[in-house]
């Protein structure tokens, strides 16, 4: 027997640091392990609506959402075929910090260099989502949801560099956002990790959604 699960995997930048929204399972089995959010398909609604009420849940009402790819999961349970339909989220550090809410279930944002044990097929599912965040992020667009404002071209390049697994001479990254005119100065400065003044930018209301990479 087949059934249909959706499995929402969010994803982050906090401090330069990529981060995936884990929920804690309260039943066995792996009670106590991390995991996903997921929700059954429903018969009465589109598998991205059904998306969008675990979102609910979690106190993420408005979250631009992509179905990733399917899963089998054979083993989960004797006699059924649990068909896994992934969908990811992207979210600035602005709202995740603005989410504390509390929820029927305990929730948590973890490093995807630092997973926890995880339930069912679920770690394996977060590191296929990792590699469909490594190809969306080429895209300006995407790299606005994670900032949309008050970062630094020096923050973006790290985060870049640690995702992609590559070394980027600064000055031609610097070349390529200017090129592209994709930003506006916010008029402000931070202190970068080397003492140094870094300007903040934000990105424009209009701007082309290009390749970055």
């Amino acid at each position: 027997m087949k059934q249909v699960e959706i499995v929402l995997n969010l994803f982050t930048i906090v401090n330069e640091e990529v981060k995936v929204l884990l929920i804690r399972k309260q039943t066995e089995p792996y009670k106590g392990y991390w995991m996903l959010p997921r929700v059954k398909a429903s018969n009465d609604a589109s598998l991205k609506d059904s998306s969008k009420l675990m979102l609910e849940k979690l106190n993420f009402e408005t979250v631009n959402i992509y179905e990733n790819n399917t899963m089998c999961d054979f083993e989960r349970e004797p006699g059924f075929n649990i068909i896994n339909v992934l969908f990811v989220g992207f979210l600035d550090s602005v709202r995740v910090e603005l989410n504390k809410e509390e929820t029927s279930f305990e929730k948590e944002w973890f490093s995807i260099n630092k997973l926890p044990k995880m339930a069912y097929n679920h770690f394996e599912i977060v590191n296929k989502n990792i590699d469909f965040l490594r190809e969306k992020i080429k895209r300006a667009s995407i790299l606005n949801l994670f900032f949309p404002s008050d970062f630094s071209l020096p923050e973006l390049q790290r985060v870049y560099e640690t995702l992609l697994n590559i070394e980027i001479d600064r000055r031609n990254f610097r070349k390529k956002f200017l090129h592209y005119n994709l930003l506006e100065e916010t008029g402000m400065k931070n202190e970068d990790t080397n003492g140094r003044p870094s300007k903040l930018y934000m990105f424009k209301e209009n701007y082309e959604d290009v390749s970055l990479f």
